[in-house]
């Protein structure tokens, strides 16, 4: 194998035991609207083609390349397991349940501070949409 440097992504951490993952919830006044959030969801996606990747096997070192598969939006409130063949092996997703939204992220590929812009914008345009208003974009 390669020696690894600090840059690159690294997946030799991820096992059963450690999942590595982010996990962001948001809570609105009403139920989520399911239609709603999978045409959003698929909206930012384009805005951060960076985000939909997969990992693969080359030469027994894990890589990343994209992936462009749809991403599904599941209803659960529980985990979910990223890379799978659930979520079309993507290692980013949203859910929902009831009033909340979930936002799922390996860390291997972000960190906190990385995934908020995607967040964000998932958010915007659910409230712009769904409620027919405008937000300010700027901050």
């Amino acid at each position: 194998m390669n020696q690894v440097s600090w840059l690159d992504t690294n997946f030799y951490i991820v096992s059963d035991k450690i999942q590595y993952t982010i996990l962001g919830e948001v809570e609105l006044d009403d139920p989520i609207d399911p239609e709603l959030l999978q045409r959003v969801v698929e909206k930012v996606f384009h805005r951060f083609p960076y985000f939909s990747i997969r990992v693969i096997v080359n030469n027994g070192e894990y890589q990343t390349v994209p992936n462009t598969r749809s991403h599904k939006v599941l209803c659960s409130e529980g985990p979910l397991v990223l890379g799978s063949q659930e979520l079309n092996y993507h290692l980013v997703a949203v859910s929902y349940y009831g009033n909340r939204m979930f936002f799922h992220f390996s860390h291997s590929i972000t960190d906190g501070i990385g995934r908020m812009p995607f967040t964000k914008s998932v958010i915007y345009y659910y409230l712009t949409e769904k409620y027919g208003i405008d937000i300010p974009s700027d901050g």
